[in-house]
């Protein structure tokens, strides 16, 4: 299967399995990373901790690409027995991290604008 003429379905894939949320993004993705298809797929199992396998025809595009042999992941021995409970697991655990994240950012922004009010406060008080 060839990474490049399949990326947009082995995107879809990949993220209907280890991140669905992500799917709805998957054409602005095709489009922003056009001729990196495979560094972009090695990157996505590297951080979602997948054997390079899971992708179709992915360690022969990295291969072609280096002209050097690539490695299987570190990972890709205890993939076969967790597979299912690990990705499930993994999105979970995720999709909580992301809502967190989101929390702390809202919670900065209303302490710039606190600090910004009081700012402008102080600058009053000093010009009555």
């Amino acid at each position: 299967m060839s990474v490049v003429n399949n990326f947009e379905k082995l995107l879809t894939d990949f993220f209907s399995l280890y991140h669905p949320r992500q799917v709805k993004k998957v054409g602005k993705m095709v489009q922003e990373f056009k001729g990196q298809e495979a560094v972009v797929l090695k990157l996505l199992c590297d951080r979602y901790k997948k054997a390079y396998k899971v992708v179709p025809g992915l360690i022969e595009a990295l291969e072609e690409a280096s002209k050097t042999p690539v490695a299987p992941s570190p990972i890709e021995i205890d993939e076969e027995v967790n597979n299912q409970d690990t990705s499930e697991e993994y999105s979970n655990e995720y999709q909580g991290n992301e809502e967190e994240e989101d929390v702390a950012k809202e919670e900065e922004e209303e302490e710039a604008v606190i600090a910004e009010e009081e700012e402008v406060a102080e600058e009053e008080e000093e010009e009555k």
